[in-house]
């Protein structure tokens, strides 16, 4: 502190004057432990709201680059949005292909376990003895799966 009171021909009063922002009480002296801010200067929100605050118009360029920018953001919103769409019919699609080869397979399963059973010997041989025929067992082959 005291290199800056040299640098800048500042005496402690005056530094802290500019330090606290004209908050200090020139009434008491800067070492009192009794010092304190004025209840009055306390909120540094209400001086700040007390500010007025500027408005900056936007020039072309940047009123046009915002614009692109804003476009090519709910461009990309809309486009995800539409892919996401997209991914949920092809994934509905995917199950209902998969739903319908199970159905086939289980269809082929019982068609097989069918053929199986048409081709059995002793089932043919059931067949051609009950009406009245005869079979020769060279010509006859078991399907098994």
């Amino acid at each position: 502190m005291s290199e800056l009171l040299e640098k800048k021909n500042y005496n402690e009063e005056q530094y802290f004057e500019r330090k606290l922002g004209n908050h200090y009480d020139n009434s008491q002296s800067v070492a009192s432990p009794n010092y304190s801010v004025p209840a009055s200067d306390q909120p540094f929100e209400e001086q700040e709201s007390n500010v007025s605050k500027k408005k900056r118009k936007l020039s072309k360029f940047e009123t046009i680059w915002l614009s692109l920018c804003s476009i090519i953001a709910v461009g990309a919103i809309m486009t995800s949005f539409f892919i996401r769409v997209d991914i949920i019919e092809q994934q509905r699609s995917i199950n209902n292909l998969e739903d319908s080869i199970t159905e086939y397979r289980s269809n082929t399963d019982i068609l097989n376990s069918q053929i199986t059973d048409q081709f059995n010997y002793q089932q043919i041989k059931e067949a051609a003895d009950s009406n009245n025929m005869t079979i020769e067992k060279d010509r006859v082959r078991n399907v098994e799966r």
